[in-house]
């Protein structure tokens, strides 16, 4: 089963890589992100290079749009629905977690 998880990012470089090794360490085949940071600041590309370059994560430019998260959301699913088996979309501070007991 392919899962990818999508999330969009502003201003959370502190724990942006904490949060796709979560992800990463938990299985799920990649990670969307789509980076909506202000213009003129600390592009996220750069934070998640080596992720980006293994093709864990597919990146998309989404800086400087305004209210944009359910607009890229759209997107992202319309462009990646048919490649994927299941696609969650998660805030950058949400941090799923399955109960092993079942």
């Amino acid at each position: 089963m392919k899962i990818a998880i999508c999330a969009i990012s502003k201003g959370e470089d502190l724990y942006l890589k904490d949060w796709v090794e979560y992800y990463k360490n938990m299985g799920v085949s990649n990670i969307i992100f789509n980076d909506n940071e202000d213009i003129g600041k600390d592009n996220q590309k750069d934070i998640l290079k080596e992720y980006i370059e293994s093709g864990f994560v597919i990146y998309q430019d989404y800086r400087g749009k305004i209210a944009y998260q359910n607009s890229s959301y759209q997107e992202t699913y319309y462009r990646y629905n048919d490649k994927f088996d299941w696609i969650g979309f998660f805030d950058i501070d949400e941090f799923v977690q399955f109960d092993k007991s079942y």
